[in-house]
């Protein structure tokens, strides 16, 4: 992980603590969340096969936001396209390592340690309370959820 993922996930710990107090989307953000989804979905389906990815979010980005210079729109296609190689390839990593009676903590650990090659011992500090951070803030909101269901049975 390098230290602009850690400030990125920083960021978004502050994002949420601030954002905590606002709840959940209502009914109709997530009406229009799904008609927005199954939009770009069909869009994207329909994509020329000649047209990469990350060439259709650039299309896509100038097209749904006007406001969106050329370079953010090329630079914000080019991460998600990153992050979403990123994902596929531990999603493998993680089942082939399954396959072998890898145990998923394990592997977890393993990824972990990786990404501690090269960065000084205060960075890899850093990283790992962001981590520690989100996992927090994660279970802090299951928790809740978990709660708010209960109190609606």
């Amino acid at each position: 992980m390098k230290l602009e993922n850690l400030k990125m996930h920083q960021n978004e710990v502050i994002d949420m603590e601030e954002n905590k107090s606002k709840g959940y989307i209502n009914e109709q953000e997530a009406r229009t969340l799904k008609e927005l989804f199954a939009k770009y979905l069909r869009l994207y389906k329909e994509k020329d096969v000649s047209v990469s990815d990350k060439e259709w979010l650039e299309q896509l980005f100038k097209s749904e936001l006007p406001e969106v210079k050329e370079e953010e729109a090329k630079h914000d296609a080019e991460e998600i396209v990153d992050a979403i190689k990123e994902f596929d390839g531990n999603l493998r990593s993680l089942n082939e390592a399954a396959q072998k009676g890898v145990s998923k903590e394990r592997w977890l650990a393993d990824k972990i340690q990786e990404s501690s090659v090269g960065m000084a011992v205060s960075e890899y500090g850093q990283v790992l309370q962001s981590m520690d951070d989100m996992l927090y803030l994660k279970n802090m909101e299951l928790a809740e959820h978990c709660n708010v269901q209960q109190m609606d049975k």
